[in-house]
């Protein structure tokens, strides 16, 4: 994650508007890339030679394939929103595209940019040793073709958990750059708690689980804001579900579980439950309901996300790294500056889109939201999150910072 750390200072460097939305995608792809296939797609590299002044071209074919890190964010992104129009149509869904699948281009689009990472390790494994000889730690994908036969299978596999695994954090990590331009007083508190660190620096997972403030923090933005929105479960056989009353479910039937409906319920969370509060997780109040199915954003039961520890890991060092940098910027001439914070640029025609002038009339936590909250398979700000870093106290841009 070294990258990210580059990234984080560059960012903190400049005072030009950035949708960190868009950085999120492209760092958390290529964490999954180098983690799932032992090969970065180097999206931030080349962001920060931009930075530089070096030549894209010296990285534009990093994958080592046609197929480009722009062109694959692209393919995700169309694949996902085929995806999220057919779960919202239903079993009819085929018949809107009866002129041909929507979804082939952009999968093939992925699966030519597998394709010669999965011939690579195929390789790899024609030239391993013997059986009784200690072998090196491979990729996912060297497990993969470990364990499987089929070739069509890893690869599907391969783009089932990279998407899980890219398009989630980044959600998290969006919405937690949101939550703290909306309340800059919790925003100064999770810098306070880095800064208490031995040097100020976060280095290990034990530096990680120190930061107790800034998982409470987590915890509340995903309750408030789950990067999965909503899922859908489908009964194998007839069963009936506890509650009250009890919920009857013939064969083969399919239920939506509103997961970010069921975490701002009054019911379970009390009269303030839409209301910002990571304090209740400091509390045991969060964590009695986290226990109790409150808060799901993870799913829960057998199949609990198997990456829920290694996503709030990069969450947290993310935000610690960037909170970290805010305190040790420096200018072009690489002179140290004064602190920074983050500011959100205004929602407008260049910058994201603006909240439905309706939700103003809205109750409860519709009303407060600064940007355009919405989802198709994952929960993202339409239009991009944009933000701005500028040196505190700050007089400047106020005509175009909320």
């Amino acid at each position: 994650m070294g990258t990210a750390g580059d990234s984080n200072r560059r960012l903190c460097e400049s005072s030009n508007p950035v949708d960190v939305q868009s950085l999120f995608l492209t760092y958390t792809l290529d964490v999954a890339s180098e983690f799932f296939f032992g090969h970065c797609v180097g999206g931030l590299d080349k962001l920060v030679q931009q930075c530089d002044g070096a030549s894209a071209e010296a990285n534009a074919d990093i994958v080592e394939n046609d197929i480009t890190g722009e062109e694959l964010t692209k393919a995700f992104a169309e694949a996902q929103e085929v995806l999220a129009k057919r779960i919202k149509m239903g079993t009819p869904w085929a018949l809107f595209e009866l002129r041909g699948n929507k979804m082939t281009q952009p999968v093939e689009t992925v699966k030519k940019f597998i394709r010669p990472l999965v011939d690579k390790a195929y390789k790899r494994q024609s030239t391993r040793p013997a059986a009784n000889a200690i072998r090196p730690r491979g990729s996912l994908l060297d497990h993969l073709i470990n364990s499987l036969d089929s070739r069509e299978a890893i690869e599907d596999e391969l783009i089932n958990i990279l998407v899980a695994a890219r398009d989630t954090t980044a959600s998290a990590l969006t919405f937690c750059i949101y939550c703290m331009t909306l309340y800059p007083d919790v925003m100064e508190q999770l810098r306070a708690e880095v800064r208490k660190q031995p040097g100020g620096h976060v280095r290990s997972n034990s530096d990680l689980k120190d930061l107790r403030y800034m998982h409470c923090f987590i915890s509340e933005v995903l309750r408030l804001y789950p990067p999965v929105p909503m899922n859908i479960r489908r009964s194998a056989t007839e069963v009936v579900l506890k509650g009250s009353p009890p919920l009857y479910m013939p064969a083969h039937t399919s239920i939506i579980l509103a997961t970010l409906l069921m975490q701002r319920s009054k019911a379970v969370w009390g009269e303030d439950a839409e209301e910002f509060k990571p304090e209740r997780w400091q509390t045991g109040e969060g964590y009695d309901q986290f226990k109790n199915g409150g808060s799901i954003p993870f799913s829960t039961g057998p199949r609990t996300c198997l990456g829920q520890n290694f996503a709030l890991m990069q969450i947290k060092y993310v935000l610690a790294r960037l909170l970290k940098a805010l305190d040790n910027s420096s200018d072009a001439g690489g002179k140290a500056t004064e602190s920074r914070t983050i500011v959100p640029v205004k929602s407008g025609t260049s910058a994201g889109a603006p909240p439905p002038v309706a939700w103003s009339f809205l109750k409860g936590r519709g009303r407060e939201e600064q940007a355009w909250v919405m989802s198709d398979l994952t929960l993202q700000v339409k239009g991009g999150l944009w933000i701005r870093i500028l040196a505190t106290p700050d007089t400047t841009h106020t005509n175009d910072t909320i």
